[in-house]
């Protein structure tokens, strides 16, 4: 009995198979080979981590100083959905949300921790960063509790719940993104891929 070893490369991984074979000529041996070696397909293109919302939905966009880092309203295709349905619903009941933060950057994070912020400094690792977040502006209209309310019953988390640091402006996808960590790390993989 012969063992042969093919050896196919894909993904920068090495898939090893070893075929048992009595007596197999060369020929055979040979085709065997050119068959198993052939090239693999293309992988399927990257799944877009973060994607921006429906334009279908209307909202503006403001930074909250003249310092602060650009506004990247991209999110998680999770939150997105979420957000288009909230943003639907407040804009038929004539409101236009204000996004005053979105996606963040590592250094747009850096920029929140150290005093960005104002005087309530941003979490070490933002849920902004895996465009899980949004903060809305407005905290001070009559409107804001329709806001709250919409954002609420749309599945997010309201940073004005938070117990230690309120954080009124802030929305989060945590109950529908998985772990953090890993969507800090999807969605920044996916940022510095396509800048």
């Amino acid at each position: 009995m012969t063992i042969y070893q093919l050896y196919s490369w894909h993904s920068g991984a090495q898939d090893q198979m070893s075929i048992v074979m009595g007596n197999m000529g060369e020929l055979a041996w040979q085709a065997l080979a050119a068959q198993a070696n052939k090239p693999q397909p293309a992988p399927p293109a990257q799944q877009q981590a973060l994607v921006p919302l429906s334009s279908d939905v209307h909202y503006t966009i403001e930074k909250s100083g003249p310092n602060a880092p650009e506004v990247h309203p991209v999110f998680s295709p999770e939150t997105a959905a979420h957000l288009n349905a909230a943003f639907s619903e407040l804009n038929k009941d004539g409101i236009v949300p204000q996004i005053d933060s979105a996606f963040r950057t590592p250094s747009d994070q850096a920029y929140m921790q150290s005093g960005g912020s104002g005087s309530n400094p941003a979490a070490k690792t933002s849920w902004h960063e895996a465009g899980a977040a949004v903060d809305i502006g407005g905290t001070r209209t009559p409107q804001y509790k329709t806001i709250i309310s919409v954002m609420k019953k749309n599945g997010f988390v309201w940073g004005g719940d938070f117990h230690s640091k309120k954080d009124p402006p802030h929305f989060d996808g945590r109950n529908f993104s998985g772990n953090l960590s890993q969507a800090v790390r999807k969605a920044q993989s996916y940022w510095d891929s396509t800048q």
